[in-house]
């Protein structure tokens, strides 16, 4: 037990909830989409192997991640946040990382396979743009977090993607290039958010990234422009979800899960521009902070699609 809870340690299981709640949401989609039809039937099992699959190349990236930046040394830097690498803290080895790796990769290979085989080619895309994403992210030659192209990687990959390859799961044999520009469209706000997570952790580690020249976003502009970009993301997803319901591509009520994470938002800037008013322990969890946000704004979502279809 205490080697499964290292394991899972390492997999950073708290962070999950960015492709759970994609996943779900894209399936809730198809459901809002395609419900009216008699020759539709929402099927269960797909959406529990896409959440499944989705989670799997998350934790793939995530071993990935701590491996490498193991590797590049910045993980040892004592003051880093990332200084809880499981590789750091001797929790496992970077060869039981690699494998750890590769174990989940054949668990979302075998599950895109699926798909393959019951959806046709329409997914084979996506699949192919999450495997090379969940490797280049960190992975040389690539290393686009260290590029500050993280962002870009994140809110394609664990938003408008996933999202979409979540939708094409239920939706493959009804959805047109119309349904698809507007799930694309219903996906920005929660591409936004999950983006936000992930500013939110680079910003907190901005000081540490500049000295050990770590290139992220936040490190290649002004601390007040990275707080404005983390300002964007989250009232953008606010903005664009109050143009989609203008526009009729979202129900009315889904209004409802912005008016609920507002006060989160105020809170969340107001922490995450005021450093000095706030402990290092209190300060740190910025990141969870954001990840909450996202979490509660795409359950009442999700919820949203499926009773209002």
């Amino acid at each position: 037990m205490a080697h499964i809870k290292r394991y899972l340690k390492a997999a950073r299981p708290f962070s999950f909830t960015a492709s759970a709640t994609s996943a779900l949401f894209g399936s809730a989609a198809a459901y809002y989409h395609f419900s009216h039809l008699e020759t539709f039937h929402f099927n269960i099992l797909s959406c529990i192997l896409v959440t499944v699959g989705c989670i799997s190349i998350h934790i793939v990236s995530n071993l990935l991640n701590t491996y490498y930046d193991e590797q590049s040394g910045l993980d040892r830097v004592p003051e880093a946040s990332g200084a809880d690498n499981a590789i750091v803290k001797g929790l496992l080895t970077a060869k039981q990382v690699k494998r750890a790796a590769l174990f989940f990769f054949i668990l979302a290979s075998i599950i895109g396979m699926y798909f393959v085989w019951i959806c046709g080619t329409a997914i084979i895309v996506l699949i192919l743009f999450g495997t090379f994403s969940a490797w280049a992210y960190t992975a040389p030659p690539f290393k686009l977090k260290y590029r500050g192209l993280g962002d870009i990687q994140v809110i394609l990959s664990f938003g408008i993607l996933m999202i979409a390859g979540a939708y094409t799961t239920q939706g493959y044999h009804f959805a047109t290039t119309d349904n698809y520009v507007r799930i694309v469209m219903m996906s920005l706000p929660l591409s936004f958010l999950v983006d936000a997570i992930l500013h939110a952790n680079n910003h907190r580690d901005r000081d540490i990234d500049i000295r050990y020249s770590a290139k992220t976003l936040s490190t290649k502009v002004s601390e007040r422009s990275s707080i404005n970009f983390y300002m964007l993301l989250l009232y953008g997803a606010v903005f664009i979800t109050i143009l989609l319901v203008i526009a009729n591509i979202l129900p009315t009520w889904e209004i409802l899960p912005s008016v609920v994470v507002l006060p989160l938002m105020f809170v969340a800037i107001r922490k995450l521009s005021n450093r000095g008013a706030y402990t290092a322990e209190k300060y740190n969890v910025i990141t969870a902070d954001t990840a909450k946000i996202h979490l509660i704004y795409g359950l009442i979502s999700t919820a949203i699609l499926i009773f209002s279809a």
